[in-house]
């Protein structure tokens, strides 16, 4: 009877310790620490400093705070070498979770930053620009799939025969890179490609819409990338006989330099190349009024912000979240005779 009294225990025993297990587990998620029910969990927000006067985040972390019972803290920096910093601190306090916008879309920039946050448990949500695709928890992003329908819609303008290039812009000071991709109908496939750093690019080169590929691969680094050469670069680009029909630029910086270089090509009133562009409305009104920008897609940081610290709450409850998320963007079309959202 004493034998069977020692079974009965035992079995009991095992069934409580895989019951905990798997609790466990479900309050253990992936990069994520355990979440006490009712506890007051805490975020750290790294973003960069001249977005951060450009939206106000203050006062969306305020209300999310109160409505979700958090403690969100801002760090806005203005070099990547400060938000690597940044991140390696936070690696060793006990903060919950963190919400990383990126200044570079380079991962070599943030990935042992991030691996190391993740080896803590601490769940790291990017948003604007993916990077450290592998150790991140989830991105949340502006055009991750509306890029390609507006591109298309776009394209479909161009004149038979003609090329479109795909440009974006990354890093400060002297890591600064630009990365420019040709597309054309017919041609051979780049090998060039498996270089490319940004991933909206990759993303373009893989999924080209109207039967386009990617033929040609330009980088640009440090002062090559900074925005005087930048611009003499794009001159020749525009002006030449193999101009691309369409330049589009995932950048509001290189945005600023296209526009630029537009207007400095010669014969700019009569100059072929659309910009189709990323950017802020404040910035680029003019332009599009006045037909010089033909498209400007506007970015909706506030809403990727929101989505991020839900998914970090969601991280720490023990929920699952999705790898990537759209958060939409806005569409002006030239001379602001069109709006529309996707």
């Amino acid at each position: 009877m004493k034998k069977r009294r020692l079974k009965f225990f035992a079995l009991y025993g095992a069934i409580a310790i895989c019951a905990f297990v798997l609790l466990s587990q479900s309050l253990y998620p992936p990069g994520g620490k355990p979440v006490i029910s009712g506890e007051r969990l805490h975020f750290s927000v790294i973003m960069p400093g001249a977005d951060s006067s450009e939206y106000n985040m203050t006062e969306l972390s305020d209300q999310m705070s109160e409505e979700y019972a958090l403690d969100i803290e801002l760090h806005a920096l203005s070099t990547v070498a400060e938000q690597k910093q940044m991140l390696r601190l936070l690696a060793l306090t006990e903060v919950d979770g963190v919400l990383l916008w990126p200044i570079s879309a380079n991962d070599d920039d943030y990935f042992m930053e991030i691996s190391d946050l993740k080896e803590a448990g601490i769940p790291v949500v990017v948003v604007d620009r993916d990077v450290a695709q592998g150790v991140r928890a989830s991105f949340v992003g502006s055009g991750t799939t509306s890029d390609l329908l507006v591109l298309d819609q776009s394209i479909r303008e161009l004149e038979p025969g003609l090329t479109f290039m795909v440009g974006n812009q990354s890093g400060t000071g002297s890591n600064q890179m630009v990365e420019l991709l040709l597309f054309q109908k017919g041609g051979f496939i780049t090998d060039e490609i498996g270089q490319l750093q940004d991933k909206k690019l990759q993303q373009i080169a893989q999924a080209a819409p109207g039967g386009y590929q990617a033929v040609d691969y330009i980088r640009l680094e440090g002062e090559s990338a900074r925005s005087l050469m930048l611009k003499y670069e794009l001159v020749k680009l525009f002006d030449g006989e193999d101009a691309p029909g369409l330049f589009f630029s995932l950048d509001d910086s290189l945005t600023t330099t296209a526009i630029s270089a537009k207007k400095t090509t010669s014969g700019s009133e009569e100059c072929g190349v659309m910009l189709l562009c990323y950017g802020k409305l404040s910035h680029h009104e003019d332009d599009l009024r006045s037909g010089c920008l033909n498209g400007l897609v506007t970015s909706r940081p506030e809403v990727s912000f929101y989505i991020g610290i839900r998914y970090l709450r969601d991280i720490c409850r023990g929920f699952w979240v999705p790898e990537t998320m759209d958060s939409g963007i806005d569409f002006l079309q030239g001379a602001l005779n069109g709006e529309n959202a996707a």
